[in-house]
């Protein structure tokens, strides 16, 4: 899912020429969008419900626990942290230095050769410039202050995810630095989970099959509502960013109706398809290193095609299947040559 969004086509900066964009009400960029802001965007409240739910599966109420936990965040998150934070800095910098390949990595933000000693801070802790891995800077920020989180949420259960969640609905204008909002809001929702309803979340129940289509079918009408509102916004919402109040609900809604209603659709998938998936284990590595791999091939494919209505989306597809196919080839042969050092910047997965 984090890997469609960031394939997204519909807008594209080229070495060399001012930003083009396809995007308005056509085919092309409601494809792109249904996928990339509809669907897809169920990836960072799936992650953090998960990662809060597990990290407290075994809880103990002792500070040993706690501080165990920590340490092993330590390990499991903040070396891959540093570790591909620092390789696509390097990554950039190499790329930024050779004539060939400096047009595709020219960026007024990303200019490694003129970092002050502040963007060199921000770059490797807090806005990272290979921008994913803002979800395990999260996590570990999470996990400095889960002690306070297993209060709140052990004591005031959903009464603490509801005041989360208006602040995170923008009704109250609480700010928040360096950890996003909606990091504490699912996190927290995982771990109020784990605390109180461990048995209703683990006990295996199949979804009648109607109600399992119903619901995804529900689903998916609202995220083509949503995509054809989208569609007929200012480009400078998505692109730059623009508030819009209708935008940021419906966004926010897909997130909160996403979480059951793939838990719900899972239930649709044949059983065969439980097995162990032996590519899966690439999904960290992928996580990763995914961003600048898919940059680079996005500019290649549409220098090379041009960009018009067709080409965006072969661009589009074409960059998310080769960017996997890529991470995969790169992680098989990186485990196999180099095993140790993969576990250590994998975090042990």
């Amino acid at each position: 899912m984090v890997v469609v969004i960031h394939g997204a086509t519909y807008a594209a900066n080229l070495p060399g020429q001012e930003l083009q964009t396809v995007y308005g009400m056509n085919i092309t960029t409601y494809f792109q969008l249904f996928f990339t802001e509809g669907i897809c965007r169920a990836a960072v409240p799936l992650f953090f419900v998960t990662s809060g739910y597990l990290y407290y599966r075994n809880f103990q109420a002792t500070a040993k626990w706690h501080c165990d936990k920590i340490f092993k965040r330590l390990k499991t998150n903040g070396i891959p942290f540093l570790f591909w934070g620092l390789a696509v800095i390097a990554f950039f910098a190499i790329a930024q230095a050779i004539p060939a390949t400096a047009q595709y990595f020219a960026s007024p933000d990303r200019n490694v050769m003129e970092f002050s000693a502040t963007d060199w801070l921000t770059k490797v802790f807090i806005d990272p410039l290979n921008s994913p891995l803002w979800f395990l800077r999260d996590l570990l920020i999470l996990a400095v202050f889960s002690p306070l989180i297993t209060l709140v949420c052990k004591r005031l259960s959903w009464l603490w995810i509801a005041f989360v969640a208006v602040v995170w609905m923008r009704w109250l204008p609480i700010p928040v630095y360096v950890i996003r909002i909606e990091s504490i809001l699912f996190f927290s929702i995982g771990a109020v989970l784990s605390f109180h309803h461990r048995g209703l979340v683990e006990r295996e129940v199949a979804v009648p099959g109607k109600i399992a289509y119903a619901v995804t079918a529900a689903w998916l009408i609202f995220i083509a509502i949503k995509t054809y509102h989208l569609c007929a916004l200012p480009a400078d919402v998505l692109i730059n960013g623009k508030p819009q109040s209708v935008h940021d609900l419906l966004t926010r809604l897909n997130s909160i109706i996403a979480i059951p209603s793939l838990w719900i659709a899972y239930d649709l998938l044949p059983k065969s398809a439980e097995k162990k998936w032996k590519l899966g284990q690439y999904g960290f590595l992928m996580f990763v290193l995914h961003h600048p791999v898919i940059g680079v091939v996005k500019k290649l494919t549409l220098k090379l095609l041009g960009i018009n209505m067709v080409t965006v989306s072969v661009a589009f597809v074409f960059a998310v299947v080769s960017t996997c196919a890529f991470v995969i080839l790169f992680g098989y042969l990186f485990k196999k040559f180099l095993p140790k050092l993969y576990a250590i910047v994998c975090g042990g997965r």
